[in-house]
């Protein structure tokens, strides 16, 4: 008996495939910020089998070490990854800010941030992601997450099951990778610098006339095409642009959009340093 276990669980490592409890999880709402009665104001993070955990671990550090050896991930993104932090990419922006800032120079600034960006990733075109860059585990990947069900738990009441039908479930091993995976080709086609740390993106420009305001703005429009070509969106509520300047006099000023769209959250600020 003992035996024909360990026969089945290893055919179904061979076979890249999971057990059905391995893809059910609880959600336990934790709240971040703002109005505790806001739903989207909680993060959800799911409780999944330790098994599962274990052998998440395996395989996240096997394709993160591919992927690093051969250069896959672009150069700009420091989220989850080895030797890069939110310190590192922070040190960096700033110091690339500071030469601008030193020829009495402006720089234009966009902080993006993705649209409940884990909970919208589509699962197919994430599998689609992985077989671009040729990963030997898609099998394992799309088993992982298809059938998947979660239950959501609040003050010790649990919902009924429900099916995960998109999306990367927050607060498991495999989570970030996948969701770094998916969004590596964002960058594509963008001639403004660009700084990315998971779900969080930075791009600015060196503005010395409106023309380089609008390849701001033609960078911008590519971000956001790109992403929704790929079935998420920027949330515009979250997104600021600032400029910066130590100039007195003849700063350029413009009003730039997002997928059509003026908000004051997107109107130019400007800030003397």
């Amino acid at each position: 008996m003992v035996h024909d276990t360990h026969t089945r669980r290893r055919r179904r490592l061979d076979t890249q495939t999971l057990p059905l409890d391995w893809r059910k999880a609880l959600v336990m709402p934790v709240f971040e910020k703002g109005d505790k009665s806001n739903p989207e104001n909680y993060c959800p993070i799911s409780l999944t089998c330790i098994c599962c955990k274990i052998a998440e671990h395996i395989i996240a550090s096997q394709v993160m070490t591919h992927l690093d050896n051969h250069g896959i991930f672009v150069d700009c993104q420091y989220g989850f990854r080895r030797k890069r932090s939110c310190e590192t990419q922070l040190l960096i922006t700033s110091h690339d800010l500071a030469e601008i800032l030193n020829y009495h120079s402006q720089v234009d600034v966009a902080a993006l941030d993705f649209s409940r960006a884990f909970d919208k990733v589509p699962h197919y075109r994430l599998l689609l992601s992985h077989k671009y860059y040729s990963l030997d585990v898609i099998g394992w990947v799309e088993s992982f997450l298809s059938s998947r069900t979660q239950r959501l738990v609040v003050d010790g009441f649990t919902s009924q099951e429900a099916p995960v039908l998109s999306g990367v479930p927050q607060g498991i091993v495999l989570g970030p990778l996948l969701f770094l995976v998916f969004i590596n080709d964002t960058v594509t086609d963008i001639s403004s610098p660009i700084r990315l740390f998971a779900d969080h993106c930075l791009l600015y420009r060196e503005v010395r006339s409106l023309s380089d305001c609008r390849f701001l703005q033609r960078d911008l429009d590519r971000l956001v095409q790109c992403r929704k070509m790929w079935g998420m969106e920027f949330n515009v509520k979250k997104s600021n642009i600032i400029s910066i300047t130590n100039a007195t006099s003849n700063k350029i000023r413009y009003q730039y959009t997002m997928d059509g769209e003026q908000s004051d959250s997107l109107i130019l600020v400007c800030t003397l340093v």
